[in-house]
């Protein structure tokens, strides 16, 4: 009886537990939709809670700040800033260069949203969707965002990141016009946030159900030779 008692407490107890623990945003790393060997790319705003000046020149200050938040998220590397310094334009600091590859599609980190079909599509003056969900995937985010970058991807002149007149080319994460990626001018002291945007990524491979068959006819001979030995 007490056994019982104990089981059905434990029981309410646990399920408790669960009812009371709130659903947390996760960000969906692969689009549905996509089959094995599709390629893609991934794109966020940072958090309105993660902010940078535009100050440094250095595209690697802003390729490492979204990359780390990127990756702490995703689990994923290789993030880079949607931004240009003077020497660096967005558009080849995110291998996105349409002249250099047509390159694939990109989403936001819901699983389902495309923002640009391609390269092409993604420096033609417009997107298809906003890019309003953060790292996790929570959003959708009205946020301001250095960029210093026009329309087509390359550096804004007198507006890039790090610019010394200290203007910098903004944007607001809500528009899906040529104004998601410049819309007026900042201070570079100002805290915003950024762009960031994942390398090409692969849809894996899910292994046959034969494979999946024989993995588990192995596992249980080890399992059967293991129990033979132990009586």
């Amino acid at each position: 009886m007490f056994k019982k008692f104990t089981f059905i407490v434990t029981t309410i107890v646990v399920f408790g537990l669960f009812q009371s623990s709130p659903a947390t945003a996760a960000p969906v790393i692969t689009p549905i939709g996509l089959n094995p060997g599709d390629t893609y790319r991934l794109v966020f705003v940072t958090s309105t809670t993660t902010t940078t000046t535009a100050a440094s020149s250095d595209i690697n200050f802003y390729n490492n700040f979204v990359n780390t938040l990127g990756f702490a998220a995703t689990g994923i590397s290789g993030w880079t800033a949607i931004g240009s310094t003077a020497s660096v334009d967005a558009r080849d600091n995110t291998n996105t260069n349409p002249t250099q590859g047509l390159g694939t599609a990109i989403y936001l980190l819901d699983g389902s949203t495309k923002v640009a079909e391609n390269n092409v599509d993604l420096w033609n003056g417009n997107i298809a969707a906003a890019i309003n969900l953060d790292e996790t995937g929570s959003g959708p985010i009205s946020t301001t965002v250095h960029a210093g970058t026009f329309i087509d991807g390359m550096a804004t002149a007198g507006f890039s990141l790090g610019d010394a007149t200290s203007s910098i080319g903004s944007t607001s994460s809500s528009q899906t016009g040529s104004g998601w990626i410049f819309s007026f001018a900042s201070s570079s002291n100002v805290e915003l946030g950024l762009y960031g945007i994942s390398g090409i990524l692969t849809v894996a491979e899910v292994p046959e159900p034969a494979c999946l068959a024989l993995f588990a006819l192995g596992f249980a001979g080890i399992v059967c030779v293991r129990r033979r030995k132990i009586f």
